[in-house]
């Protein structure tokens, strides 16, 4: 594993071709920042989106895909991870961004962040990164050019971050929560 200010980079080889292209006809659920999707009764949330509002940044440009396990993908990745990891399963998705969209600064809110004590996160690039694909993490730490199964392992799952897609076909990653055991 590569060290990194925030994380650490490693390869997990799996068949990721595939699970992107089992993805590729399905809709999912589109993650945008109107209110009426998102709990506004959470602080947290009301928070993001105002930072997103005071920089302002067009709410056309917000808008990330997800999918998650047992509705869009089986979990056999989920649990090939864990036990590669020695880690407890929390929860996982798979987001794609869509040319000309982000995921613009945010961290990962919690409906219950007291129940993660040991947290750490995986995200996992599942395609070949193209010109424009851009994961940041903190403040430090920038992933362009990633290759398929390269990932990123950081133990403060609500670290902020931002996914970019300013290339010309859609960016792919798998995020799993779990604990440490």
């Amino acid at each position: 594993m590569r060290e990194y200010t925030n994380c650490k980079i490693f390869k997990f080889e799996y068949n990721w071709k595939e699970l992107v292209d089992s993805l590729e006809g399905q809709e999912g659920v589109p993650i945008t920042p109107d209110p009426s999707i998102w709990r506004m009764e959470v602080p947290a949330y009301s928070e993001i989106k105002k930072s997103w509002t005071e920089a302002n940044y067009p709410d056309s440009h917000i808008k990330w895909i997800n999918f998650y396990p047992e509705v869009h993908y089986t979990t056999e990745i989920d649990k090939l991870l864990c036990k590669h990891f020695g880690i407890r399963y929390r929860r996982s998705w798979i987001s794609r961004i869509d040319p000309g969209y982000s995921a613009p600064w945010h961290w990962d809110v919690e409906d219950d962040p007291e129940d993660y004590d040991n947290p750490l996160r995986l995200s996992i690039f599942i395609k070949d990164c193209e010109p424009g694909h851009i994961f940041i993490l903190g403040k430090e730490d920038c992933f362009y050019n990633m290759k398929e199964g390269d990932g990123i392992f950081w133990e403060r799952f609500n670290e902020y971050h931002i996914g970019v897609n300013a290339g010309l076909t859609p960016k792919y990653m798998y995020h799993l929560k779990a604990k440490k055991i």
